[in-house]
């Protein structure tokens, strides 16, 4: 070694004296072939003795030697050695693919001075590990938008306007309705149209949910934590909507013990998971839907007064079909495409006949139950799949009183309307032969005829047949 090469390892070394961190580096086999003055004065060993020496003569089962063995950093680790605590980094060193030793890194002040750096720090791999697990893990997204919700009504344009404006918002929305008139597809159509739309929409089913495992599913749980527990913990449905939506179907089915969890959850944003002391801030939308009266179960002391107003900052009312008859256009031919899809099915013709049959009834299942008929009417032909007529349609549609049917009006009325179904109903039964019809009803001809005329009943109905 040549003058000026020494003269340059001597500037070395002296700078690396200067610094404030302690440098030690090894061999692979665990000797040590360099400590600044730092990282002596650190640990109170003598540099000139320690130098050629191994490690673990100083450190023993010294951790330098399986980072150099598993070639994997250990960066800012809290490392305590004789009553005295360091902030250390373990690194292995290359020479092209080979590791031929490796060095440590070590910050040592007072570990109140550390510790905010610490708990950052340790934050930071948290969310780490939290995003790299949520990564992995099926992130819906929402498939349905206002565009594609069906319909022209008013009450359906209302409802798209409105819904559009409130997408907008970061303020909890209570959409409410009756059973089967498409609450969760409205929940999707606002994500779709929010700001949040490329993240996670989380569903959850209030309802399907068991009230013991209500908490670990919402909340999440440690590592642990329980008996029977994944011994990787789980994520709960708020934290994987960070980012996103989380959508709380049937809320009214949530018990009260976890309505005042869910009510801080709501207020914090900040998730703390059964078995663990730490909270997880979460930026999360929370939609709800109820096909029941909150307000009412609020003032009977069934659900939680404050939870209710917190959920309700903005409400979403999904008319019944029976309030937007004129949608039935659109709404039936919309639905047997889906179902013919579904079925793999050519899409069946459709007899205009049924709509007058359909428009009369009550639709206390809605849009749900208007589907499963549509599905029942598609199976029940004789002939087959491929064309729907009222007499395809299932009976109960032609009742008076029954399955949801409403009349109103005078017992005159009523029986005018009663009247009225039982000979459509007849006439579809008997395939539009008017001549069965009068028989089964015990009518002349024109007797039939002479009340189909008052009554305004549609000739078409069934199959003409003469």
């Amino acid at each position: 070694m040549n003058n000026a090469e020494k003269k340059m390892i001597q500037f070395c070394d002296n700078i690396l004296d200067y610094l404030h961190i302690g440098i030690m580096a090894s061999h692979i086999d665990g000797t040590i072939c360099y400590m600044n003055e730092i990282f002596a004065t650190m640990f109170g060993f003598n540099r000139r003795i320690a130098i050629g020496d191994h490690i673990c003569n100083y450190f023993p089962g010294s951790e330098l030697l399986n980072v150099m063995k598993s070639r994997k950093q250990q960066v800012r680790v809290l490392f305590k050695f004789k009553g005295k605590e360091a902030f250390i980094s373990r690194y292995p060193v290359f020479d092209g693919a080979a590791c031929v030793g490796g060095y440590v890194e070590a910050y040592f002040r007072d570990i109140h001075d550390l510790s905010p750096l610490l708990a950052r720090i340790q934050t930071l791999e948290q969310k780490a590990e939290y995003f790299e697990r949520r990564a992995k893990a099926t992130q819906p997204k929402a498939v349905f938008s206002f565009n594609s919700l069906v319909g022209d009504s008013e009450a359906i344009r209302r409802l798209k306007k409105q819904g559009t404006r409130f997408a907008n918002s970061n303020q909890p929305i209570l959409i409410t309705g009756e059973s089967g008139t498409g609450k969760e597809l409205i929940a999707n159509a606002l994500h779709a149209a929010s700001p949040r739309a490329h993240n996670a929409f989380i569903c959850v089913n209030c309802a399907a949910i068991p009230s013991e495992l209500m908490e670990a599913e919402l909340f999440g749980y440690a590592e642990g934590s329980f008996t029977g527990a994944s011994k990787k913990g789980r994520i709960g449905k708020f934290e994987l909507a960070d980012g996103g939506t989380i959508f709380l179907d049937e809320v009214a089915e949530i018990p009260m013990n976890m309505q005042a969890k869910l009510l801080r959850i709501l207020e914090s944003h900040e998730i703390q998971k059964i078995g663990s002391n730490r909270k997880v801030h979460s930026d999360f939308r929370v939609l709800a839907a109820t096909n029941k009266d909150l307000r009412q179960m609020a003032h009977e002391g069934v659900f939680r007064m404050d939870l209710y107003h917190r959920l309700s900052v903005l409400q979403l009312h999904t008319p019944p079909l029976r309030e937007r008859l004129d949608d039935l256009d659109l709404l039936v031919p919309e639905l047997l495409k889906q179902i013919a899809q579904q079925e793999h099915c050519p899409m069946p013709d459709i007899d205009s006949a049924i709509f007058p049959v359909l428009r009369k009834y009550y639709w206390p299942g809605n849009v749900r139950e208007l589907k499963n008929i549509l599905i029942y009417t598609c199976f029940s032909q004789e002939n087959g799949w491929g064309h729907v007529t009222p007499c395809s349609l299932p009976s109960h549609l032609f009742d008076v009183g029954m399955d949801g049917a409403h009349v109103e009006g005078s017992l005159k009325e009523q029986c005018r309307h009663y009247m009225r179904m039982v000979i459509e109903r007849t006439l579809v039964r008997c395939k539009g032969n008017k001549t069965l019809t009068a028989r089964e009803l015990k009518l002349s001809r024109n007797e039939l005829y002479k009340k189909i005329k008052e009554m305004g009943i549609d000739v078409a109905l069934g199959k003409t047949v003469e």
